[in-house]
């Protein structure tokens, strides 16, 4: 993950004034070291769950209505294992339990005096892990390296990946979403949304056609007439940054 990279942020929690005053925190924390997120609140785990949604990091509950936080939590690692947990409780007695699939646990009664902290070090791991992107298929997810992709491709509820050779033979070439959704994700590592329904990796082109990219596998990639002029001043910056 590179710092200008969008966060998915999570909280799941099911009292209204905890979900309240961790949205707060959470927005002034990110307000001040300048951390673009989406955030998204759930009030039960099965919410939070039936989302399909990979996070990056998750602010969960212990005791929630229903499936109890821990159950939850094991349930998202299964499916996204990078995905960074700070479990927030009123009781100490989770604690021990919590640390087997949490990076931090933070009792309510200190949420003022640990939670800028508890960020810092699950940020700080979302950093050291290598650049990729979280990709779904089926009921697991995995993270696939950005360094693989050439471009993503929309075709109706399936996003399809294309990948240079060895990325081939890796990962899934499919996987659900939507395109925006991952546009928004890349924002800042050098993948630009040409067309509705292409999203191209700047660092994967090998030239600039009148209408498409032409890729390093020969692929084109269509740029639309809508997205012309602004695609062509992104990957010209791209060029000028990058040499």
């Amino acid at each position: 993950m590179e710092k200008e990279e969008t966060l998915r942020f999570a909280i799941c929690d099911d009292e209204r004034a905890y979900q309240e005053r961790l949205q707060e925190a959470t927005k002034a924390y990110m307000a001040e070291h300048g951390i673009p997120y989406i955030l998204d609140v759930f009030a039960s785990g099965e919410e939070l769950l039936a989302s399909e949604t990979i996070y990056g990091m998750i602010l969960l509950d212990v005791q929630l209505t229903g499936m109890d936080g821990m159950q939850v939590a094991m349930k998202v690692k299964a499916a996204s294992p990078d995905t960074m947990i700070i479990f927030i409780s009123s009781f100490v007695q989770y604690a021990s339990l919590g640390y087997q699939s949490a990076i931090r646990y933070i009792l309510k009664s200190q949420l003022d005096e640990y939670f800028a902290e508890s960020l810092d070090a699950a940020i700080s791991q979302l950093y050291l892990q290598s650049d990729t992107v979280p990709i779904r298929y089926g009921k697991k997810a995995v993270e696939v390296p950005l360094k693989e992709i050439l471009y993503f491709e929309s075709n109706k509820r399936i996003v399809e990946l294309h990948f240079e050779s060895e990325g081939k033979k890796r990962f899934p070439d499919q996987c659900y979403g939507k395109l925006e959704e991952y546009a928004e994700l890349l924002r800042g590592n050098n993948f630009f949304q040409c067309h509705k329904s292409f999203l191209v990796n700047l660092k994967k082109v090998e030239c600039l056609q009148q209408e498409a990219f032409l890729m390093r596998n020969g692929d084109q990639v269509p740029i639309s007439r809508r997205l012309s002029q602004n695609t062509k001043l992104a990957y010209n910056q791209f060029l000028i940054k990058n040499g």
